[in-house]
């Protein structure tokens, strides 16, 4: 069931953006799919597409990979010469008109062919009802965001449009292994966790994906939650467990670094940070520096700790930079310096140190990455 739940979550997803593209080239129409192939039928007129391997590689794809592979799908929809789905509503009013003259029945032909075009009109707009859905998730999301960054919290009503992302990192040669959390599940990924909370284990449907990003000796894990996955996390009870969770999987998996966060799905700052995680004191204020501090709104640290221009996603070495820069902290300092943000450490010194933050007030992962890095005399404003 959940993997068949998955799989109409990606061919949504597909049909989302192909609506979009379409409604692009100003083509009506009805839009459906079925597991491998996509159909436009609109005026009497029915094209195939095949989707091929789209739906089963689809989680592999960044935003603009998906657009790549969906343009030509587009395009043989439309066809090579001006659609049927626009040009032919003209000529066969014009043939009506025609016939209608000549046996005296206008009326009955204007009625059908007002019906007719009702009836286009009417499939134009099931087609782009996704877009105008994905648009809409998108503007409360951006609007939660801006709450967000002015001291608000974020609760259970304001969860359209975000996904939440558990990050670990590690050496390349010591690659983390989650499987005792996550297991592959169709296209994507099911929690199999056997300690996971009640309230994960009975989630609305969601999506679980997996990217890997590698970069200089380390290896990124990260961890994808969307639908109702990500509307856990948007609970106090949800927060509490998918904390519970990042920290078990960090242990689990020796990981070095890890974070707990949401963002946007349209964008890639970083909002809400709940849990950070690293191998010692130096490393975990490395992670909440990373994951809370580098994909923020704006740059905030000096040019030395910035990520290079058009690398895509930021360099993990930044972390082994602010591991460095922190190396002189111990616990008590930086346990002081994240209650001014009522964050806590959890750990000794010299063993792996977790930083947690509540639930209310959802901005106080980043204030707090800012305020130590100031003190660590990285950042770019006082």
């Amino acid at each position: 069931m959940r993997q068949e739940r998955l799989k109409r979550r990606i061919l949504e997803d597909i049909q989302r953006q192909l609506a979009q593209l379409l409604a692009d080239k100003r083509i009506g129409g009805r839009l459906e799919l079925s597991d491998t192939s996509a159909t436009l039928r609109g005026d009497g007129q029915t094209r195939h597409v095949s989707l091929g391997d789209l739906p089963a590689i689809w989680h592999q794809l960044a935003p603009a990979q998906r657009v790549q592979r969906l343009a030509p799908l587009a395009d043989a929809l439309v066809g090579s010469h001006a659609p049927p789905f626009q040009r032919g509503a003209a000529g066969t009013v014009l043939a009506v008109l025609a016939l209608v003259a000549l046996t005296a029945g206008l009326g009955l032909a204007v009625l059908r062919g007002l019906a007719d075009r009702k009836a286009r009109d009417l499939a134009a707009q099931q087609a782009l009802q996704p877009v105008q859905d994905a648009d809409r998730s998108q503007r409360v999301c951006e609007a939660t965001r801006s709450r967000v960054m002015r001291g608000g919290t974020a609760g259970p009503t304001d969860y359209e449009g975000w996904v939440v992302e558990l990050s670990l990192v590690a050496p390349q040669q010591q690659e983390p292994d989650l499987s005792a959390f996550f297991a592959p599940l169709g296209e994507g990924f099911g929690l199999v966790w056997p300690q996971a909370p009640e309230v994960l284990r009975k989630a609305e449907p969601g999506t679980i994906s997996l990217i890997e990003h590698r970069s200089g000796d380390l290896l990124e894990r990260r961890y994808v939650l969307s639908g109702g996955f990500a509307k856990t996390y948007f609970d106090e009870i949800g927060r509490l467990a998918w904390v519970r969770l990042a920290s078990a999987a960090f242990v689990d998996s020796s990981a070095r670094f890890g974070a707990l966060y949401a963002r946007c799905e349209h964008q890639t700052s970083h909002h809400i940070g709940s849990w950070f995680g690293g191998a010692n004191v130096a490393d975990s204020a490395a992670a909440l520096l990373h994951f809370a501090g580098v994909f923020s709104e704006t740059a905030v640290y000096t040019k030395r700790y910035l990520p290079a221009k058009d690398v895509g996603r930021p360099e993990l070495t930044l972390l082994d930079a602010f591991a460095k820069r922190a190396s002189d902290l111990d616990r008590t300092q930086l346990a002081m310096w994240l209650s001014e943000d009522a964050g806590t450490v959890a750990g000794k010194d010299g063993e792996r140190i977790t930083m947690g933050f509540p639930f209310k007030d959802s901005n106080r992962a980043s204030r707090a990455s800012l305020r130590i890095a100031r003190r660590l005399e990285i950042a770019n404003t006082r």
